[in-house]
Parts: structure tokens; sequence; C-alpha cells
């Protein structure tokens, strides 16, 4: 993350009972107006629950397999059941005998007789083969659980039944619920990060296929002004085709060479400029990932978009100005010196070298003193002042200057302007 790289990770440890969790490590840079990295931010969320419910989830799916689905039979016109098998029972918590006393309409939470017969219409008119829907079953002890039934109608014997295969899906909607919930976290994650989160399923074979899927989190879209309603395809495309024309190129350009590099060397790391909902440009900044098979093949990108469109505003009112800047020193006919708090230069104008005949390149990180024929003179006495002196060219010949001393703070350091101008008589 201190290296501007965004990842999630899911790590197992051991606590001090010697018992194994879970838990999602989400690491984010944090990265200034200037793109520097100045920190990093940390998630963490126990998932051991999940982990446990994940592998139930895996058990019972191996349970179905082996018909252990709740099976019920019941009596086309009376609606009492013909037979449960085992699972049903024990999941139910009535006996054989109790559940013949029984019909669906009792158990199913929220049907009546005449509710429940309305359900079966479409089977008993042939409109439909066979009928899916959820409910939720209670128990002989009054708790309940969701179900998933598929129900069907046999009506070619003496006695028509319907034959329901009823899921336990409870463990189903417990996750949902989790998902549900993980992802709200994560949207909160993104919104305090400021970052859109996307997701591309890379073709190996064609990996800017525009019609390669893709999956764009509500902060992305939020980026480029879009509401929860507005539309956006989820394929490369619906991102590609709002990317400035002066930048696609060198934008598609990187993410090819970042997916083509079996190694994985190659980073992707982009600015660029992308259409927002009102048809006008703002840069971004991008990056990503890439999970890649044995062979160093994409297979899926994952990365996040950071609108920078402030800090490009300010570079461009800065390069301005320093445009303007250069141009005053590059024009005036004096000597202009900036020096750090040692005495040492850090900035001058060409008039330096017609002065003092060094150039502005010999003069970086030389000290003041060697343009003083008094090098015990200490011109920081002089702030705000202006000074007859003594100086020295490069040539060792004494000059008649007049010096300007002034004093700025910039950042945390103090920095001294000097402006020299020869008296010539």
């Amino acid at each position: 993350a201190l290296g501007g790289n965004f990842f999630v990770e899911e790590e197992k440890y051991v606590n001090e009972q010697g018992k194994s969790e879970w838990y999602e490590i989400a690491i984010n840079p944090i990265i200034d107006d200037s793109k520097n990295v100045i920190g990093a931010s940390m998630f963490s969320r126990d998932i051991s629950a999940r982990k446990r419910d994940l592998l139930n989830v895996e058990i019972s799916a191996h349970a179905l397999d082996n018909s252990t689905s709740e099976v019920y039979l019941f009596d086309a016109k009376t609606l009492l059941f013909t037979q449960a098998n085992e699972r049903a029972c024990e999941n139910l918590g009535y006996t054989t005998n109790e559940m013949k006393t029984l019909t669906p309409y009792q158990i199913a939470v929220g049907y009546n007789q005449l509710q429940f017969r309305e359900l079966l219409k479409p089977l008993e008119n042939k409109e439909k083969k066979d009928l899916e829907f959820e409910s939720t079953f209670q128990r002989k002890n009054g708790t309940n659980y969701d179900v998933l039934f598929d129900l069907q109608l046999f009506d070619d014997h003496e006695t028509p039944v319907y034959v329901a295969i009823v899921h336990d899906v409870t463990q189903r909607k417990r996750h949902e619920q989790e998902l549900t919930e993980a992802l709200a976290r994560f949207n909160l994650a993104t919104q305090a990060t400021k970052e859109g989160i996307w997701e591309l399923h890379v073709s190996p074979t064609d990996p800017l296929n525009p019609d390669s899927g893709a999956w764009w989190s509500d902060r992305f879209k939020e980026l480029i002004g879009l509401g929860e309603n507005d539309v956006f395809p989820e394929k490369l495309v619906s991102w590609s085709a709002r990317i400035h024309p002066d930048d696609r190129a060198d934008t598609l350009r990187a993410l090819y060479e970042h997916l083509t590099d079996r190694t994985g060397v190659v980073d992707f790391e982009v600015e660029y400029r992308l259409m927002n909902i009102k048809n006008e440009y703002e840069w971004f900044t991008a990056t990503g990932e890439t999970q890649r098979d044995t062979q160093g093949m994409p297979l899926k990108m994952v990365g996040s978009i950071r609108n920078i469109n402030r800090r490009k505003n300010a570079e461009a009112e800065l390069l301005e100005k320093t445009t303007i800047v250069n141009a005053i020193l590059n024009a005036t006919i004096n000597s202009i010196l900036a020096i750090d708090a040692n005495l040492n230069v850090l900035i001058c104008n060409p008039a330096t070298m017609r002065i003092f005949g060094y150039t502005p390149e010999e003069m970086i990180g030389k000290s003041i003193l060697t343009l003083l024929e008094n090098p015990a003179e200490d011109l920081r006495t002089y702030v705000n002042k202006t000074q007859n002196i003594k100086g020295k060219n490069k040539a060792d010949n004494t000059i008649d200057l007049e010096v300007t001393v002034t004093s700025g703070v910039v950042g945390e350091k103090i920095i001294y302007v000097l402006v020299f101008r020869e008296n010539k008589k």
C-alpha cells in the first residue's frame, strides 16, 4: 500500500485459544494532491462466521446431491400429506403419522386454504408443469426456516398427488444478507477513500475486447456523475468510450501492455481525462492489479480510479505562473538569486552570468560567499534593505554592487532573495 497499490486479502490467524479465525484485510494507499503516498488505511473484518457458513453450504450441497432434500407428497383434493421423507420429518419435528394430519398451508407461514389453492391453479389448469416459489416453514416447536418449493402435479393416478421437493435455504438467505452487508461496508470504505473500484473479466486471447464483462462500484459511477438509476453497461467499452480522444490510445496501450505482460512486472498506472454525465472531461488517475493463471495469462483485473481534476488544474495554474516568473527572470538585467539559510544558491537567473561570469548551472549549490569580496559579510542582516557592497566575479575582479535582500518562508524553510545591480560611474 505504501507503494501505491490497493489490495484485499483473506488471512487465517490462530487466536490465543489455538482456534483459527479468518479476517478480510483491505489496505488502501492514502495519496495527497501531489500524488505522493502519505500513508495507508487498513480495514479488517472478522469473516470466520462467513467461512463457517460457506463450509456449511458446501456440506448442505453435498447432502442435497445424496437425496437429503425434504420430499413431500400431498393429496390433490384434501391437501393432506400422504408421505414425507425422513429429512422433512426431522426438520419440522413431526413424526410420520403426525405429518399425515397436516397440510402444506398449515406449515407454510402466511397461507390459508383458499390462498394455497389459488397458488396451485397454474398446475391444475395445465398452465405450468412445475411451480417454484419461496416460502417459510414453521416447525412444531414454533421456529421458522426459509424454504424453496419445487412443486409438480401428478394426476395420471387414481389419486392425484402433488410432489414437493423442498430445499432449506436458510443458509443461503443468511449468506445473501452477509454479502449485502459486506457490499454496503465495501461501498462505505470506498466512499471514505474517495476511490471508485472496478473489475474487468479478461479474455486472454483478446484482452481489450470492448464487450469484455466488467463491474463498476457505486462510487465509480458516482465519480462520473451517474446516479443509482442511470444505466452504465457492465462492459469494457462503457469506460473506454468515455476516455478523451487525446488520451485514449496511450491509456489503452498501457492497459494492453499490463495485461499481456506474463511476468507481472509492468504496472498499470495512468492519468487520463474521462467524460462525465455532463459531457465534460475531468482528470482521473487509475491503477490496477491482475489475477493470472499459472502461465501468466490474465484472468481478472481489479483496480480503482480517483478524481485528480483539482490537482491537474492546480498544476496547470502553477505552470502558467512559473512560465511568467521565468520570463521575468530571464528578461531582467539584474542578477537575481535565491539562497537557503546556509547561504547556498538554490536558483539564479541568466543575468548572473553577465555580472559575475558564472552560468546558472555553475551557481546552483555554490555558497553566496564566493561572490563577495569580504566573505565575512552576512547579507542576511540586510533583509528589507538596499546596501552597497563589494563583489567578486569569476575572473576574481572586484565589482561595485548594490544589493537588495528580502526573505520568505517556503514550506518550513527560510529563503532569501538577493537582487544585485552594478554601480557604474
